[in-house]
C-alpha cells in the first residue's frame, strides 16, 4: 500500500463552483489536508487557501478512477486553488503568494509523513489569464517558468503535471482565449512530463461560459486520470492533439 500526494492548483473550476448533489460519494481512501497540514476526510465543502471552499469535483472523479485500479493505495490532496487567480494577476508565478503557499504546504505534508510519496500536480485554471488579454508569448514564458520552478522547489525534477483545458464555451468565438488554450497544448511538446485533460473530446464538457457544470467537472476529472498516465510516461500528445483524447 502506498499513500500518494497530489497538490491541487488553479482557480475556481478546481475548487468547483457547482452543486455537488447527485455525484457519487468520495472513495474511502481519500483525504485532504488543512492549510496547517492536518489530514481530514473530504466533506461536501472542502477548504482551500484564503478560505475558499468548494466540492472539488475534478479531484473527486480523478480519485475514483485512480483508486479504481489501485484499491490498496491511499490518496491525499493538498488544496491550494483559489477562484479568480492566475499568472496575470500575480498569484501563481514563482514567488507569488499562492504558489509559495502550495509549495510550502506540500513540503510540510511530505516532511510530516515521510512514507507518503508525491505523485503529481493537478492544475485547473488560466481562465483569468485568457480573459484579460494575456499574450500567448507571455503565457508561454510564465508556464515554462512555473513548471521548472515548482519541480525545483518541491525537489521533484520529474514531477508529472496535468493541466485542465479551458472550458469550451468560454473559448468559443474568442481568438485571444483560444490562443492561451492552444499555447497550453503546444507546451506538451516543449516541456517534459506534462499532459492536458481535454475539455473537448471525445465530447465537450458542459460549461456556462466560464464554469463547468457538475457533469462537466466530473467528466474532466476522469480525463485527468487518463492524462496522468500520459504525463508519467513522458509520452507525446495523441494524434490530433489532446482534444482527441479518449477515455480508457
Amino acid at each position: 500500500m502506498t499513500t500518494w500526494v497530489f497538490p491541487l492548483a488553479g482557480q475556481s473550476n478546481m475548487v468547483s463552483r457547482a452543486d455537488a448533489d447527485g455525484s457519487s460519494p468520495w472513495p474511502d481512501r481519500v483525504r485532504f489536508v488543512t492549510q496547517e497540514g492536518r489530514p481530514f476526510a473530504p466533506a461536501a465543502e472542502i477548504g482551500s487557501a484564503e478560505g475558499d471552499v468548494g466540492p472539488f469535483l475534478i479531484p473527486k472523479r480523478f480519485a475514483a478512477d485512480f483508486l479504481g485500479v489501485r484499491p490498496n493505495d491511499d490518496l491525499v490532496f493538498v488544496p491550494g486553488a483559489v477562484g479568480g487567480t492566475s499568472f496575470w494577476n500575480h498569484r501563481w508565478n514563482p514567488g507569488d503568494d499562492l504558489y509559495d503557499n502550495l509549495v510550502a504546504l506540500t513540503t510540510v505534508v511530505i516532511a510530516a509523513h515521510p512514507d507518503w510519496r508525491l505523485r503529481a500536480m493537478l492544475f485547473q485554471g488560466f481562465e483569468t489569464d485568457a480573459n484579460n488579454g494575456m499574450l500567448a508569448t507571455t503565457f508561454r514564458r510564465a508556464l515554462a517558468r512555473f513548471v521548472r520552478s515548482v519541480r525545483a522547489d518541491l525537489r521533484a525534477p520529474e514531477l508529472p503535471i496535468v493541466f485542465g483545458e479551458l472550458p469550451p464555451a468560454f473559448v468559443d468565438g474568442h481568438p485571444d482565449r483560444a490562443a492561451i488554450r492552444d499555447e497550453l497544448e503546444r507546451a506538451t511538446a516543449r516541456l517534459p512530463r506534462i499532459a492536458i485533460a481535454s475539455s473537448r473530446s471525445p465530447s465537450r464538457a458542459d460549461d456556462d461560459g466560464l464554469h463547468y457544470s457538475t457533469a462537466g467537472l466530473l467528466l474532466i476529472g476522469g480525463r485527468y486520470a487518463v492524462a496522468l498516465a500520459t504525463a508519467e510516461a513522458n509520452a507525446p500528445a495523441p494524434p490530433g492533439g489532446f482534444a482527441s483524447q479518449a477515455l480508457s
